[in-house]
């Protein structure tokens, strides 16, 4: 049999543009879930735009990522010490 092709086309993520929605969201609420910054119908890049954008606020302690059990929903929380500065 012949193998399938596709065509792949690449998207430009939008990490900074998330990192200023989820950062919209943390300071009306102080917390906020996974679903409140990506959409049950977002595009395969929205989502990983949302990932990077959590991760990274993440390694500047910016905010805490917490999940209880595999494929619970991640709860994401202002860090106290970036509030303090």
């Amino acid at each position: 049999p012949e193998p399938a092709m596709h065509e792949v086309i690449s998207r430009a993520l939008d990490v900074d543009g998330a990192i200023g929605a989820i950062l919209a969201v943390l300071a009306r609420r102080g917390h906020a879930w996974w679903r409140d910054v990506v959409a049950a119908d977002a595009a395969p890049w929205q989502v990983l735009s949302a990932l990077l954008a959590l991760l990274e606020l993440a390694r500047r302690s910016e905010l805490r990522l917490v999940q209880l059990r595999p494929f619970a929903n991640v709860e994401i929380l202002r860090d106290a010490a970036s509030e303090a500065a």
